[in-house]
């Protein structure tokens, strides 16, 4: 159960980011209408998440 939670709870943060590339590629190129509000609202998604390494990992997206 505890996996399950963590599981889900990593999705928010990853959507956010993907959200800001084209076709969700976080290795490809931000989106034309990617702007810094777009940005500051998907980091704040991934401030909330507590475990250090995702953080990390999900920061380095951004």
């Amino acid at each position: 159960m505890q996996q399950r939670k963590r599981k889900h709870a990593k999705k928010p943060q990853k959507k956010s980011v993907k959200d800001l590339f084209n076709n969700g590629d976080v290795t490809g190129t931000i989106k034309d209408v990617t702007n810094q509000a777009a940005i500051d609202k998907a980091q704040k998604v991934v401030d909330t998440v507590t475990d250090p390494n995702e953080k990390s990992r999900t920061t380095k997206k951004i």
